[in-house]
């Protein structure tokens, strides 16, 4: 799942398209008869040299520094531009202006090269330092103010996308601003664990591995909601795995319950069509249900998600989750 920004995005491409980034470069040529033609470039951290073709005398016209330096700058779609230009060669030599396209060709070609960005890996040991959880059978449940009504169970956890005594605040994963501490809450990105602590993270951190995983558990979070991608099988293997290469227990959240949340954004289309109560419907006919909440506009699955099990706790589940916000 995706969010995003198009006015955000718009600016974003404006901006490149006219402000094209270009890296500053300074370059130095050398002619010489008799001698292999020299080309040296260098953006400040990284310098290349090339050599081309021997230098001749002029029979019957010679080669000039301007003409040099009009067929060094012609960089093209590159992203560079001089910034200086040295040009040093013999009066009466002759250079083809193919040997110095070519010489032009392979230095660009190798700066480039040179300048990629590269991740020299080390075989090593792998550790992080993660929390043991106790195994745990939880029931928990979201809901929204409209539908309090709705828990007629007895639930261990509620989380709220209200402020409410008791209950856990859910916040949601288009943010535009965080309260200056925030404690025991849901989140939903990864930019909350610098707002607060004791969190607990949702779906949509897509959690589908042994190492995202043990990386939100070392960032602090108390109890980590898997991704609605996964399998019955890999929610088992991805337990196996964490208990087999950290010899601890996770504190996982499933949601087995509840129609899916598939987008979020800020384009309102109630306010926009002026209606209270919206539904998408796709060409088979499905209808997928509009909420909007603080000026956010939710879309939820036209497929209502129901596979309520106690089998999830005996595979290391700690706790299942009903939701009922829409």
């Amino acid at each position: 799942m995706v969010t995003l920004d198009k006015s955000i995005n718009d600016g974003i491409d404006n901006e490149i398209m006219n402000n094209p980034r270009k890296v500053m470069i300074s370059g130095k040529f050398i002619g010489r008869i008799n001698d292999k033609i020299y080309l040296s470039l260098s953006d400040g951290a990284n310098k290349i040299e090339v050599f081309g073709n021997r230098c001749e005398m002029a029979v019957k016209r010679e080669t000039s520094k301007e003409e040099i330096i009009s067929k060094l700058e012609k960089l093209g779609d590159t992203v560079y531009e001089f910034s200086d230009l040295e040009v040093n060669i013999d009066s009466g030599i002759f250079i083809p202006m193919s040997d110095v396209n070519d010489l032009r060709r392979r230095a660009i070609n190798l700066l480039n090269e040179k300048r990629l960005y590269k991740t020299m890996f080390v075989r090593g040991s792998y550790y992080i330092d993660v929390p043991d959880f106790n195994r745990e059978r939880i029931k928990s449940v979201l809901v929204d103010r409209d539908n309090l009504s709705k828990i007629d169970r007895d639930y261990d956890v509620i989380y709220s996308y209200d402020d409410m005594d008791s209950y856990i605040k859910k916040y949601p994963r288009v943010i535009r601003e965080y309260p200056d501490k925030i404690r025991d809450s849901l989140v939903g990105e990864i930019g909350a664990f610098y707002k607060g602590d004791n969190l607990y993270t949702d779906f949509s951190l897509n959690v589908v591995n042994s190492y995202t995983v043990a990386f939100l558990h070392s960032l602090g979070a108390k109890r980590i909601t898997l991704s609605y991608e996964l399998n019955d099988y890999q929610i088992s293997n991805l337990i196996r795995c964490y208990v087999d290469r950290y010899g601890k227990c996770p504190n996982l959240e499933l949601i087995i319950d509840g129609y899916e949340e598939v987008m979020i954004c800020k384009f309102n289309l109630c306010d926009y069509y002026n209606y209270d109560k919206l539904w998408l419907r796709d060409m088979f006919g499905n209808k997928y249900k509009i909420k909007v909440r603080d000026g956010l506009m939710y879309i939820y699955n036209y497929k209502k998600r129901e596979f309520y099990s106690d089998k999830y706790y005996g595979m290391g589940i700690n706790c299942l989750r009903v939701n009922m916000d829409n």
